[in-house]
């Protein structure tokens, strides 16, 4: 198979737990959506993908967008949109997910949603490549809230005629009935964050607070953060952390940063997966991602590099 057949794949493994205008992301609890943005990032995403013993790389297949979002008497909330461009990505190809995650106080409500891939092996990706849009196309979405110390969520498939893109989220958020679907619930044990991104979020805070300036640092590493997602508990932990003086990436230099591993485990399975971040240390970059290496999958690898806001 030719290399950029090997690069249609990448986007299949992206299994998200799930840029476009900040007034496309879907409606939350009212207090919390309101919150104005405080700061919003953009990545450019490079894959690689190693079909048998030799990585091959393409850069520039797709993008992301992260939002930090503040407000009055405690409302935060983080977003997350990441995916391939089927405009700049071989084939066309066109997967990617959306995280959010809005808090106020001690109430919280997610939304995901995200482009149904789950190949295990690249046959499997091969396979979904060549029935996409056989039948439509089939984006799942999961709409989550905690209160009163109970996680209640609910999960709907949507099938559409046409293919959406990252930048259709919130037309497709639009479309979900979650009146219909089966409510699952459960208590949450404390000290529990309500989702992912809330975690991480935590643990990059707590870092760059403690972090002091020099190189090669080695810095105390912090408790691991214990989230929810879907009803499933995961622990979020950050296995090495280095204190690096400058990250020269995407032809910009920055510094100083904070170089991690992280990986997180499924409660109930055992499933660890891993990814490294390299994020600011210090002034308007701090708790930032700069660099992010993502491998879902053993024959998969995406990186997440920050760059300029799409004009």
């Amino acid at each position: 198979m030719r290399a950029r057949q090997w690069f249609a794949l990448a986007s299949c493994a992206l299994a998200l737990p799930g840029p476009g205008a900040a007034t496309s992301a879907p409606r939350a609890a009212h207090e919390v959506r309101a919150a104005p943005v405080a700061q919003e990032r953009y990545y450019t995403m490079n894959a690689r993908v190693r079909p048998l013993f030799f990585w091959i790389r393409k850069n520039d297949v797709g993008e992301a967008r992260i939002t930090w979002r503040r407000g009055t008497a405690g409302a935060h909330g983080y977003e997350l949109l990441v995916g391939s461009d089927p405009l700049k990505a071989p084939r066309k190809i066109n997967k990617w997910g959306y995280l959010a995650e809005h808090l106020l106080n001690d109430e919280a409500t997610i939304v995901g949603v995200m482009k149904q891939a789950k190949a295990e092996s690249v046959e499997d990706a091969e396979g979904q490549i060549a029935r996409e849009g056989q039948g439509g196309y089939v984006f799942e979405t999961i709409r989550a809230s905690v209160m009163n110390g109970q996680f209640t969520a609910a999960t709907v498939q949507v099938r559409t005629p046409t293919d959406l893109t990252l930048r259709d989220v919130g037309a497709l958020l639009g479309r979900v009935e979650i009146g219909a679907a089966a409510a699952r619930t459960r208590q949450v044990p404390q000290a529990t964050a309500p989702g992912f991104l809330t975690a991480l979020a935590g643990l990059l805070n707590e870092t760059t607070t403690a972090a002091t300036t020099g190189a090669n640092l080695r810095l105390r590493l912090p408790e691991p953060r214990v989230y929810m997602y879907n009803g499933r508990l995961y622990d979020l932990e950050l296995r090495s952390l280095h204190a690096r003086p400058a990250l020269t990436a995407g032809g910009n230099r920055y510094g100083p940063v904070l170089d991690g591993d992280f990986v997180v485990i499924n409660r109930a399975t055992r499933e660890v997966t891993r990814f490294s971040m390299v994020y600011g240390r210090t002034g308007e970059l701090r708790g930032v991602p700069l660099k992010v290496v993502f491998r879902p999958k053993w024959w998969f690898e995406a990186e997440l590099i920050l760059g300029d806001a799409p004009h």
